[in-house]
């Protein structure tokens, strides 16, 4: 990197006027000479310069050690030690405060320059990771969703307020530790253990979604249905590093729909033609059409509940209809039987049913669709 601005804290005369010459030589900017750690400390936060060569042992209350620690921590600027002394308390010292570089008097021009060059592209290279850290973390936190992000054993990298909220553990908290220890579900549906969207898409290495399936315990007791989409990290080079899941209560988005459905599955089924009846996978009546409701002649507190063999006009055909119920599995998806029903105004009524076994991603069905028509 050429052009550099550099500070210079030595408090021998000879030897910085040295070090300034060797650094002008290389193409670099000295903004000034320092002889006291004091000095050094507030040049720095003065002229803010790209890097900063300290002598260690310096005269005055503060030595180059401390003035370092100073600068780095107040102002972010890179410093390499140069110094005569190499015992091991004094190198344990100087790690503490991070430096970019050591030289060991006597040196050189190349050793002062190979010193510069690495401590001024390391910098470089530590200042984009903060930033890339730092748009990380902020694109994070704006993230709507809870998100939650693991490495490739399953601990938790990172976690946004979302997070923080729906399951009750702060970010500080559940950093490093396993997820599931934070993120705690069950099917939601039976209350059973449930693989999570981020098991799945390390195992199969494919983006897993999933739409109130699972229910959230979270720290607290309390707990939420949630909507899940976990996808893997990838790095280009090192491949898979780990998996991110948003995830979100999905409790309004299921009471909506439930309204929606309630509101409008009705007014659709009462504009149909035919006669329509909706049993649940048992064939117990749970809705019925108003073109059925006016052949049958009953109010709905009369049909409800009851399974459809019972409005059957004989037992043969109650058990007959009973017996194709009883056939849909998970290979028959369609029942076509003729039957008769009681009806108010016509008396027994020869009725042709073609129905159809809906399952909601599962092999158990969730309803069955029946439609009639008069024979």
């Amino acid at each position: 990197m050429k052009d550099a601005k550099i500070l210079v804290v030595e408090d021998e005369g000879i030897t910085a006027e040295d070090i300034k010459d060797y650094l002008i030589g290389l193409g670099h900017d000295v903004l000034g000479i320092c002889s006291t750690g004091e000095d050094a400390i507030e040049k720095a936060r003065e002229l803010a310069p790209d890097l900063v060569l300290m002598d260690i042992m310096l005269a005055g209350v503060t030595d180059g050690i401390q003035a370092a620690e100073i600068i780095r921590e107040q102002y972010g600027i890179p410093v390499v030690y140069l110094t005569a002394y190499s015992d091991p308390q004094t190198l344990a010292r100087a790690k503490v405060t991070e430096p970019y570089g050591y030289i060991l008097k006597p040196f050189d021009q190349r050793d002062l320059q190979i010193a510069v060059e690495i401590a001024l592209h390391k910098h470089i290279m530590q200042s984009k990771i903060i930033e890339s850290q730092r748009w990380l973390s902020t694109t994070v936190s704006s993230v709507q969703e809870a998100l939650i992000a693991v490495d490739s054993s399953y601990r938790i990298i990172t976690m946004n307020q979302a997070a923080e909220r729906l399951t009750g553990w702060s970010e500080a908290e559940a950093h490093g530790r396993l997820y599931t220890q934070i993120y705690t579900t069950c099917d939601a549906h039976t209350g059973e253990d449930l693989p999570t969207p981020i098991h799945l898409a390390l195992q199969t290495g494919e983006t897993i979604t999933r739409k109130g399936e699972a229910i959230l315990i979270a720290r607290a007791g309390h707990i939420y249905t949630v909507d899940e989409t976990a996808s893997l990290i990838v790095d280009e080079i090192r491949g898979v590093q780990g998996a991110v899941m948003v995830f979100e209560d999905a409790s309004g988005r299921i009471e909506d729909e439930s309204s929606y459905r309630d509101e409008l599955v009705p007014a659709v089924l009462d504009s149909l033609a035919a006669m329509l009846v909706v049993t649940d996978g048992d064939g117990k009546i749970i809705r019925i059409n108003q073109k059925a409701r006016s052949i049958i002649g009953r109010e709905d507190n009369e049909i409800l509940d009851k399974y459809f063999w019972d409005l059957c006009s004989d037992q043969k055909d109650s058990d007959a209809t009973a017996s194709s119920f009883k056939n849909l599995n998970g290979v028959n998806n369609e029942m076509n039987f003729d039957c008769s029903w009681k009806t108010e105004s016509e008396g027994d009524k020869k009725i042709r049913w073609c129905n159809s076994a809906i399952r909601e991603g599962s092999d158990e069905i969730s309803y069955i669709l029946c439609t009639g028509i008069g024979l």
